[in-house]
């Protein structure tokens, strides 16, 4: 055949299909399409583009429209228009099917502007409206977006009365401020006029991972029963934010209004009605009830309802750990967490919560209940389980706020006894604990691999910044030295490895500067730079020797976490975040060694646990207070546990040798505190070992010296034994799991917290003031 008559034929199929498509004979051209020759011409990409709307397959629509020249306006509306048919069919099927039908007419239409811009006009009414400004549309959704820069960077929510002619909500989802811990602004879009959202789908192209269709904070209620939409998702969604700001662009927005007035007041009734549920439930309720109910004999599985939030991602999976602890020791546990982004944990949740479930205990970590107000009745027992030392929870005020039915898992009790005022009977001293996962059989795990995983990447710099920020005074100079101090030590070569070193330096820039060194500000100044600067210092102290180790030894050092990618010593070694949970428990299992750098005492930290308990192992820097904590643990093993303080401890061992010896590690806990001597340790380690995460009278770890360095030397020689040894590799993780599973398990330590608190609440039976 020759290539003119092939060419002939191509030509006539071409002509062909697009005579069927202006005939409107649809079947024949969906016959014709896949036959037609590549390159077919503009007659045919427009004709088959007709033909895709025609069917609604709008991506295929708009593929075929980007065939035709730029400059043809008419081709680029319809294709922002099936570009954003697309996208809304797929990620939003409710509006889809309130505009797919829709037709357009005469109702909307788009008018030419001076800046050469395209606003939408109506014509609706009597006469014709403009519904974007009629110079300069873009200009002025800039304006606006200006407008709300502050509400936006607050994150209030805030709702479009109407999409106007697009270009307020084309701007604002595209240039939403980044809010911390991954939060997202809610926006509303109301129109109930399809017709008009038509128009704007012509005009613009909101596509894309930025885009007012795909952002799903950029919720749309759409359509004649955008209405009906909006009240159920507000009064099913029980975490959905009620929009703070309205952008009014309707032309009467008055039935918009009328519509969140509406939901406004049900949700209030709502909350009315769930108050009331609640003070029905509990107002009869007294401390014994409380207990019965916690010890499983209320005919029921006790409950317990844990609050948290999707803002800090160790909160929430620790949040969820103690859920499933408590699960299998018998409770219905049920957890409140924002499902999204864009939603808040609202007092409508909250109080919802409590009215449905009826919890018999709250549980929530790093905050009391007064900050909820009057939210919780104040004879529900609640449990708030400190893990972070937060300037809010650290105050003598807020101390004074607990209640008789509030009880606290403190890091340290007399600390949090003595300095900030919590009542003693209800706390409970309290450690980490460790979700023990589910393993595989086996694995292999690659022993070149050496990780550290922490997010202290910043400099020491910015964390000088941070602790002096809003300080003034004596206190900033005094603090500002200090940090000078620490920072002069590690520039040197040195370090400091517990609380007490940076303590000393506090006092020793104190008498250089002649500041006034009460014991208060003392150790207020010194606990905020062992917590922030010291720890930071000392972990990239132990990064440091672990990129000396690794070249020595020709390992492969990975960092991951925050931030290391832009470090200027260590951004080789990034390797981005890892995530909580799965990943992590996987990381720990194919590494071959975990690297602790923390000054703290090793079963004192969440990696330690969390990587022996994934089956991994750790090496572990080593600090004077465990050596200290050691000791101890070994002279008071021969002591009865009735000798529960300093100095009965002490008496008890009068003419003996080992009197000396609890004097000398007595001492040496002294000089690794913070507080120096005002904490007693031998009441510190009764306490710990009565909340059973501390051995009467084993080490802290099996095999601990096996995995422990203090110095660069010990950590290269560490590493080359671990890691040349599968043996030992072994039966040091196997040993190390078995005991951090029976000790820092969350079953065991759940089991514990509930124990106590039945506890204390059988204790007294009388009744309490009723609910408000």
């Amino acid at each position: 055949m020759s290539l003119n008559l092939i060419a002939a034929e191509r030509q006539t199929l071409v002509a062909d299909f697009v005579r069927a498509v202006n005939e409107r004979d649809f079947e024949r051209a969906d016959r014709l399409l896949p036959e037609l020759p590549p390159a077919a011409g503009p007659a045919a990409d427009r004709a088959a583009a007709a033909l895709h709307m025609q069917r609604q397959r709008w991506a295929e629509a708009a593929r075929a429209l980007s065939l035709s020249p730029a400059a043809d306006a008419e081709a680029q509306l319809q294709r922002n228009l099936c570009r954003n048919l697309a996208a809304i069919k797929t990620h939003r099927p409710d509006a889809y099917r309130a505009i797919a039908d829709v037709d357009l007419g005469d109702a909307y239409g788009l008018h030419a502007t001076p800046s050469g811009r395209m606003t939408v006009v109506a014509r609706t009414g009597p006469a014709p409206i403009l519904l974007g400004n009629a110079t300069d549309p873009a200009g002025a959704a800039q304006q606006a977006v200006k407008q709300l820069a502050p509400a936006m960077a607050k994150g209030d929510c805030i709702a479009l009365m109407s999409v106007g002619d697009g270009y307020v909500l084309d701007a604002v989802a595209r240039q939403l401020p980044e809010l911390p811990l991954g939060r997202r602004q809610a926006i509303y879009l109301f129109e109930p006029d399809a017709r008009q959202l038509l128009a704007c789908l012509l005009l613009h192209d909101f596509t894309g991972p930025d885009g007012p269709i795909e952002r799903p904070n950029v919720m749309w209620f759409v359509g004649p029963r955008w209405a009906e939409a909006f009240k159920l998702a507000v009064h099913t969604e029980r975490c959905l934010p009620f929009p703070k700001v309205t952008i009014k662009q309707a032309i009467d927005a008055r039935p918009i209004e009328a519509v969140l007035a509406q939901a406004l007041e049900s949700l209030g009734k709502m909350d009315a009605e769930a108050a009331r549920e609640v003070d029905r439930h509990y107002g009869g309720l007294d401390a014994g009830d409380f207990a019965t109910a916690l010890a499983g004999r209320a005919g029921r599985a006790p409950r317990v309802l844990l609050v948290t939030t999707r803002f800090s991602s160790v909160l929430q999976y620790s949040t969820r750990d103690a859920a499933d602890a408590f699960r299998q020791i018998g409770f219905d546990a049920q957890v409140l967490i924002e499902p999204e982004a864009h939603y808040g944990m609202t007092r409508l949740a909250l109080r919802r919560a409590l009215a449905e479930f009826k919890p018999d205990l709250i549980f929530q970590i790093d905050h009391h209940r007064f900050e909820h107000g009057n939210l919780f009745p104040p004879n529900i027992p609640f449990v708030n389980w400190i893990q972070d030392l937060l300037p809010h929870l650290m105050l003598p005020a807020t101390g004074d706020k607990i209640g008789e039915n509030d009880f606290v898992l403190t890091p340290s009790l007399q600390r949090w006894t003595d300095e900030f005022n919590y009542p003693p009977r209800q706390c409970l001293e309290f450690r980490k604990l460790t979700r023990v996962p589910a393993r595989p059989t086996s694995w292999v795990s690659q022993p070149q691999r050496v990780a550290y995983v922490s997010n202290w990447s910043q400099t020491p710099g910015q964390i000088r910044e941070e602790l002096l920020h809003g300080l003034g005074g004596a206190e900033r100079e005094w603090t500002d030295a200090a940090c000078g101090r620490v920072i002069a030590v590690y520039d040197a070569g040195g370090s400091l490895a517990s609380p007490g070193d940076v303590r000393r330096v506090v006092l020793e820039a104190a008498a250089d500067g002649e500041f006034a060194a009460g014991e208060t500000t003392t150790r207020r100044i010194a606990s905020r730079l062992s917590d922030r600067l010291n720890n930071l210092l000392f972990r990239q102290q132990g990064i440091d020797w672990a990129v000396a180790a690794c070249a020595k030894l020709d390992l492969k050092l990975e960092l991951y976490g925050a931030g290391w990618a832009d470090h200027a010593r260590f951004g080789r070694f990034a390797r981005g975040p890892i995530g909580y949970g799965a990943p992590l428990e996987a990381l720990s299992r194919s590494t071959g060694i975990q690297l602790v750098l923390e000054p703290f005492v090793c079963v004192g930290h969440q990696r330690v646990l969390d990587t022996l308990a994934a089956g991994g192992l750790c090496a572990i820097r080593h600090t004077p207070a465990a050596d200290a904590l050691t000791r101890l643990l070994e002279i008071l093993a021969d002591v009865d546990p009735s000798h529960a303080n300093r100095k009965a401890a002490l008496d008890s061992l009068s003419g003996s040798p080992r009197q000396d010896a609890l004097r000398s590690a007595l001492a040496a806990c002294d000089a690794a505190d913070v507080a120096g001597d005002a904490i007693d340790p031998v009441a510190n380690v009764r306490r710990v070992q009565r909340s059973g995460f501390l051995p009467p009278d084993a080490p802290l770890l099996p095999l601990y010296e096996q995995v422990a360095f203090a110095t660069p030397a010990q950590l290269t020689q560490t590493l080359g034994r671990l890691l040349g040894n599968e043996e030992l590799r072994v039966d040091v993780s196997r040993l190390q799991r078995a005991a951090v599973e029976s000790r820092y398990g969350y079953a065991a330590g759940m089991r514990r917290v509930v124990d106590f608190v039945a506890d204390r609440l059988q204790q007294r039976r009388t009744p309490l003031t009723r609910a408000a």
